[in-house]
């Protein structure tokens, strides 16, 4: 329901751009990732099933990377760091076995090949760009400062106040959406699973305006990728708050809390395209 009544994600996504096909990519790509992760003890053992995945995976990362490195970038480093962190060396009783540990070394080959494969798209797109005088200040490393903006930019009120809040949250519902993560970050201190999902989600929604942040600011169509795992970490957060027993009666308030953002989205979307 978040997603369907998004006006950012329904007003862009409708649209000729490449940013919705390298979403798409991208959250398949963290799909098949997070399948391959939590895969049951049983299913350790069928490693044909492993191998199959692991190829959509390549396949899916190397895709999104190609189409919009900005829009899979932050994807892939979320992964990597779990990928390491997974192979870690731990004393606990949940110590991956070797072959579970095997599987995340070739988890962590394929996101070095399509890492590798983009990096090499790149080159290979700069070399043509320099055939032409036009082209030599197209290169990547000519539009490094554009792409990545400065660190002034991080903390003025273009980032914050028009970006984050004007663009992502307004559209939304501020305060609703606010009041919600809170209270599901609040309710689940023993939860570190819950809590690790809506904060991964939170920063595949926020990490890239700090990476890629003069893109942000100049064009609000890139905010269309980022509002999807926006609205995954408020739909996270209502749900945790209405499997808490605990909080009784009103922990409904978190559906009244879930339709002021519905209601939001759909003004927004059609003032905003009418």
């Amino acid at each position: 329901i978040l997603v369907f009544t998004s006006s950012i994600y329904l007003y862009w996504n409708r649209s000729f751009t490449i940013e919705s096909s390298a979403l798409f990519f991208t959250l398949s790509s963290l799909s098949i990732y997070s399948t391959i992760r939590n895969r049951s003890v049983q299913a350790l053992e069928q490693h044909h099933r492993f191998y199959w995945l692991a190829t959509l995976y390549l396949i899916t990362t190397s895709l999104g990377l190609l189409i919009k490195a900005t829009t899979a970038l932050p994807a892939l480093l979320l992964m990597a760091i779990d990928c390491l962190a997974q192979l870690m060396p731990t004393t606990k009783p949940s110590e991956p076995r070797k072959s579970n540990r095997r599987d995340y070394f070739l988890l962590a080959g394929c996101m070095l090949a399509a890492f590798m494969l983009m990096h090499a798209w790149t080159q290979h797109a700069d070399t043509l760009k320099q055939l032409s005088p036009i082209g030599k200040t197209m290169t990547s490393e000519a539009l490094s400062g554009w792409n990545f903006g400065t660190p002034e930019q991080r903390l003025s009120g273009d980032l914050w106040q028009e970006v984050l809040i004007t663009r992502m949250l307004t559209p939304l519902g501020a305060i609703p959406s606010l009041l919600l993560l809170s209270w599901a970050f609040a309710i689940t201190s023993r939860e570190p699973e819950k809590r690790l999902f809506m904060a991964a989600c939170l920063w595949m929604a926020l990490g890239p305006l700090f990476i890629f942040t003069n893109l942000h600011v100049v064009h609000n169509y890139y905010q269309a990728a980022n509002q999807i795992y926006l609205l995954m970490a408020i739909a996270a957060a209502a749900s945790c708050i209405l499997a808490a027993r605990r909080l009784g009666s009103i922990r409904w308030l978190a559906i009244g809390l879930s339709g002021l953002i519905v209601a939001g989205s759909l003004m927004e979307f059609w003032q905003g395209t009418h």
